[in-house]
């Protein structure tokens, strides 16, 4: 070109200096000789610019082998028949004989009755589904609000040679993709509600035939269902989706109330009702009133006292119910600084530390806990020997379940309220800043007003009657163990 090899060759091919086409020469080449004169080519204009149709670029694609990913293993289950007489599923899941009751549950779920079964702690109501599971063939899928619970179980299950697994958020995308895979095999799956409305288990459940389908701890499919896991009010819904052949709902806390609601939610208007009592005839409920003067200093030095005396007399578990995660952590700190081992649980710790302090809890390593209400379903630690609530609870059916985790193993236990004036006024503080709904809290703060009267109690009734009756049981007599029975005990005699 006219410019000798100075210009630079643009994007259309066209030199950047003198406007020339052609081949450009790099400026570090030899000059050449000069060319004949030709005629400069004339500078285009923009629109011819913007009109100019680049050739195409040929992309040349490295081959490469195609890397795909490895078939999963199938997940290693126990195999059963498909279907046991109930001797048999007795003998698998390790039991010697039914309790009052239990047999008339398994035969309503057989008859493909819907159902719904209200029995204290500790009563058994795992057994009234798991063994049947083992009687039909087919899938049992079990909804349940805690992962600890449910790995329990399904540990338990396995160890007996039951297929069984647990669709967790702890599991990796790779085990659920093998418990997916492994449905058609499991004898029991259980899950979290919000599990049911999930894509990938929505198409993995097509075509499973559910032969029951359980709502355990169902009471939280009601009241207390809106505050802490609002998609229980969907259970319902979700069950019929998927099309069970039976539906039974368990839980140890519901009045006559909560009953009906549970029924409407799961859309089980007719279901059979076995309501098979409150008593807990091995706990004695106690008030501790702290003084007016004295709060939380007052509270743990009572705390320390109670439960040194537990863990260097009678050698079990002390568990300690609190409000806060501050507090719970507060408490673990002070009881160790006075010699008492002890570790907080709350929803805010580490997956490692909170499940080591379960574990070593429920295990025995650990005799004291400090918690809030995150500790609470699946407690199965059965020499629970104490107890205590540092703060009310938010009404008297999460006190009958918290204070229910003491006394499993049927030997004597205490449930302690230490409670100060301004634990009230804490707790309704709490319901506000955690709903917007105004009925929500409405009925919440109903729920504290009852289990405030249980408290203070102005007519010095027995407390395991007040609740007891709270639930819906009549006549009942008092139990002679707790604080007012024994106070009037210690009147009558003197």
């Amino acid at each position: 070109p006219e410019c000798q090899g100075e210009g630079i060759k643009g994007l259309f091919e066209v030199c950047g200096t003198c406007s020339g086409e052609g081949t450009v020469l790099s400026c570090t080449d030899p000059p050449a000789d000069k060319p004949a004169p030709k005629k400069r080519a004339a500078r285009p204009s923009p629109q011819q610019l913007m009109a100019y149709d680049a050739p195409p670029i040929e992309l040349v694609e490295e081959s490469k082998p195609i890397r795909r990913a490895k078939p999963l293993p199938p997940l290693e289950l126990p195999t059963v028949p498909a279907t046991m007489s109930l001797a048999e599923a007795m003998v698998q899941c390790g039991y010697a004989s039914l309790r009052d009751g239990q047999a008339e549950i398994i035969q309503s779920i057989l008859d493909q009755r819907a159902n719904v079964v209200v029995a204290p702690t500790s009563y058994g109501k795992s057994c009234c589904f798991q063994i049947p599971s083992l009687m039909l063939d087919g899938l049992t899928l079990v909804v349940s609000p805690l992962i600890s619970l449910m790995r329990d179980q399904v540990a338990s299950l396995l160890a007996r040679g039951i297929p069984a697994a647990a669709l967790t958020s702890e599991s990796t995308p790779r085990q659920q993709t093998q418990i997916l895979d492994a449905i058609p095999r499991l004898k029991l799956l259980y899950v979290a509600p919000e599990r049911l409305n999930n894509e990938d288990f929505t198409a993995a459940m097509e075509g499973v035939i559910i032969k029951q389908l359980i709502c355990d701890e169902a009471h939280q499919i009601s009241e207390a269902g809106l505050a802490y896991r609002p998609k229980y009010r969907l259970v319902g819904y979700l069950m019929k989706q998927h099309r069970p052949e039976r539906i039974a709902a368990f839980t140890a806390s519901a009045t006559p109330e909560v009953v009906r609601d549970i029924k409407k939610q799961l859309m089980i208007p007719d279901a059979k009702e076995f309501l098979l009592g409150f008593e807990r005839p091995n706990l004695a409920y106690e008030v501790v009133r702290i003084p007016a003067n004295e709060k939380e200093f007052s509270k743990t030095q009572h705390i320390a006292n109670l439960a040194r005396q537990v863990l260097t007399e009678q050698r079990g578990g002390v568990l300690i119910y609190t409000m806060s995660i501050k507090r719970a952590e507060a408490i673990a700190v002070q009881l160790q600084a006075r010699g008492i081992p002890c570790q907080p649980y709350h929803s805010k710790l580490k997956k490692e530390p909170k499940e080591t302090t379960e574990r070593d809890f429920l295990e025995g390593r650990l005799h004291c806990v400090a918690a809030t209400c995150a500790f609470g379903m699946g407690v199965d630690r059965p020499d629970v020997r104490l107890v205590i609530h540092d703060v009310l609870p938010g009404s008297v059916e999460a006190y009958y379940q918290e204070a229910g985790r003491a006394g499993r193993d049927g030997q004597p236990a205490r449930c302690i309220v230490l409670y100060h004036g301004y634990d009230v006024g804490s707790r309704r503080w709490l319901i506000e800043q955690t709903s917007s709904n105004p009925e929500s809290i409405g009925r919440q703060k109903k729920l504290l007003d009852l289990l405030q009267e249980v408290i203070e109690n102005p007519a010095s009734r027995c407390r395991a009657r007040l609740i007891r009756e709270y639930f819906g049981e009549r006549a009942v007599t008092p139990c002679g163990r707790c604080d007012i029975c024994r106070r009037a005990g210690v009147e009558r005699n003197g």
